[in-house]
C-alpha cells in the first residue's frame, strides 16, 4: 500500500496562524521526500511525495485528547525527539463543523486505548490502522475478511462476523495500535466514490497508497485548495497518478471541515509557508503525522 498523497484542502499561506509547533530536531532524508506543485488537466494541486524505501518514513496517528492533554500537548511532547516531516488533521468529526464540540465517528483507538468501539460498514469503509513501528495500513472494512500485517505476524478477522469484529478490537487494543474509519476513495486500482454522491463542494485532502512501474513503494500527500466535489477531486488525482504510472491501492479523505490543520517542515525543521492548512493545530482534534526514522 504504500504510495500516499494528501489532497490538502486549504493551502494557506503563513500569515494568520501564530505560532507553529515543529520538531526539535528538523532533519530527513531529502532523497526519499518531495514535494511541489503540480498541474493535470488544467488543475492545480500539492503534491509531497513519500518514498518508502528502507521504511525510514513512519506514521504516528493522534486520536484524540487523553489525559487532560490536548493533541497539540501531546504531539508536542512525542515530537520533541522526531524528525518530523509534515501533519495533517485525519478522521471526521461528528455532529457539528465546530472542532471544539464535534465528537468522533467510526471504530476509534488511541494506541490500544479503545475511544469508539462503533463500527461504521456504509459511509467510512476506510479502516486505518497504524502500528507502533510506524506502519500503515488500509483495508476496505467491507471486503470481510481483512489480513494485518504491519506487526510482522499476520492475523485474519472476518467483519461480516460481530464476534471477529470484537476479537479484532480486543487485539487492536492488546497491540497497542492505534485505529480509525474514514472514506475510502479508491481501492485496488478502482475508484470506490461515485459521481452521483455529494455535490458539496470545499477543498480536499487526500492521502493516497500506491506503487510506481516498478513496483516501488510511496506515499503521497497531496493538497487541493480549490472548492470542489469528493468525487471529482479524487478522479483527478486517481487520473494524474495513473497518468504518471503509478498504481493506486488506496486513497482515503482527510477531514477539511470541522479541521484544517496541515503543516510540512523544510529538511531543515523550517515551517512552510506555503504547504499550510488554515486551522492551528492548537485546535486540532486528532492528527496524523509523518515522521523520519
Amino acid at each position: 500500500m504504500k504510495f500516499i498523497y494528501i489532497l490538502s484542502t486549504a493551502l494557506i499561506f503563513s500569515f494568520g496562524l501564530g505560532d507553529v509547533h515543529k520538531p526539535t530536531e528538523g532533519g530527513y532524508n531529502s532523497d526519499l521526500v518531495s514535494f511541489g506543485k503540480k498541474t493535470y488537466a488544467g488543475t492545480s494541486f500539492y503534491v509531497v511525495k513519500f518514498k518508502r524505501k528502507g521504511e525510514r518514513i513512519k506514521v504516528k496517528y493522534f486520536a484524540k485528547k487523553l489525559n487532560g492533554k490536548s493533541i497539540q500537548e501531546r504531539y508536542d511532547a512525542w515530537s520533541k525527539n522526531q524528525k518530523v516531516i509534515m501533519y495533517s488533521s485525519g478522521a471526521y468529526m461528528s455532529e457539528s463543523f465546530d472542532a471544539s464540540t464535534a465528537g468522533i465517528v467510526g471504530l476509534t483507538l488511541d494506541n490500544g486505548i479503545i475511544i469508539n468501539r462503533n463500527v461504521v460498514f456504509n459511509r467510512l469503509s476506510a479502516l486505518v490502522v497504524t502500528y507502533p513501528n510506524g506502519t500503515i495500513e488500509i483495508k476496505n472494512i467491507n471486503d470481510g475478511r481483512l489480513t494485518f500485517d504491519g506487526g510482522g505476524s499476520p492475523i485474519t478477522y472476518d467483519f461480516s462476523k460481530f464476534n471477529d469484529v470484537s476479537r479484532f478490537i480486543d487485539w487492536a487494543s492488546e497491540s497497542k495500535l492505534t485505529v480509525f474509519q474514514t472514506h475510502l476513495l479508491a481501492h485496488n486500482k478502482k475508484m470506490m466514490v461515485h459521481s452521483n454522491g455529494s455535490y458539496s463542494q470545499a477543498s480536499r485532502r487526500f492521502l493516497v497508497s500506491g506503487q510506481d512501474s516498478r513496483g516501488s513503494e510511496f506515499y503521497f500527500i497531496v493538497h487541493r485548495p480549490d472548492a470542489i466535489t469528493l468525487y471529482d477531486g479524487a478522479k483527478s488525482v486517481f487520473d494524474y497518478l495513473n497518468n504518471n504510472r503509478y498504481t493506486v491501492n488506496s486513497m482515503i479523505n482527510l477531514d477539511t471541515g470541522a479541521q484544517d490543520v496541515f503543516q510540512f517542515f523544510s529538511v531543515s525543521g523550517n515551517v512552510s509557508g506555503v504547504l499550510q492548512g488554515g486551522t492551528h493545530i492548537s485546535n486540532a482534534r486528532n492528527l496524523m503525522a509523518f515522521y523520519y526514522e
